[in-house]
């Protein structure tokens, strides 16, 4: 077996000899369409993705989210409440978040720099499109083109950052989601 690498994960596919011959085109095809097939992102042995329609959701990774859950950050500087999520449940394609960014004591905080970084551990990638974050006061922000493009286990990074006068707190609040197909 080969190692092949990619940004941030170590890629560990079965080896295929190079086809020749006039049927190689087609020979081809079909070795790519099967590495796929072989390829295994953790480093071991390569293994099928499990059924995320039952396997996701009891994932140890995933939160229950509804309005009201409560995130405290890795520095246990700031905490992310979920206000609402629209649809209600997370789903494959584009979601809409009210957020409350809160202070350890549970304050509000207005007047933060927060960026949303949707990020899909199993697969080693994120998403192609970039959610906007859009204060508005009182500590809520809406979080819109939230875009999880396939179901899976996707962590979502809240990178949050307060000015210099309103302290200069700094946190990452990740939020385990389980989405279905």
């Amino acid at each position: 077996m080969r190692k092949m690498h990619m940004p941030r994960r170590a890629v560990r596919c079965a080896y295929m000899p190079y086809p020749t011959g006039p049927l190689a085109p087609l020979a081809l095809a079909l070795s790519l369409s099967l590495a796929g097939a072989a390829c295994s992102s953790d480093g071991g042995p390569a293994t099928s993705t499990p059924d995320v329609a039952t396997g996701c959701s009891n994932d140890p990774r995933v939160l229950t989210l509804a309005g009201g859950l409560t995130v405290t950050g890795a520095a246990k500087q700031l905490v992310v409440a979920l206000i609402s999520l629209a649809p209600a449940t997370v789903t494959k394609g584009v979601n809409e978040w009210t957020i409350e960014l809160r202070d350890a004591t549970g304050r509000p905080l207005d007047g933060a720099t927060i960026t949303v970084t949707p990020y899909m551990p199993d697969h080693g990638h994120g998403a192609s499109v970039v959610p906007t974050v859009t204060a508005l006061g009182g500590g809520r922000y809406d979080v819109a083109n939230l875009t999880l493009p396939m179901p899976g286990v996707w962590q979502l990074t809240f990178d949050a950052t307060l000015a210099p006068g309103a302290g200069g707190a700094h946190d990452a609040i990740v939020i385990g989601a389980c989405v279905l197909s």
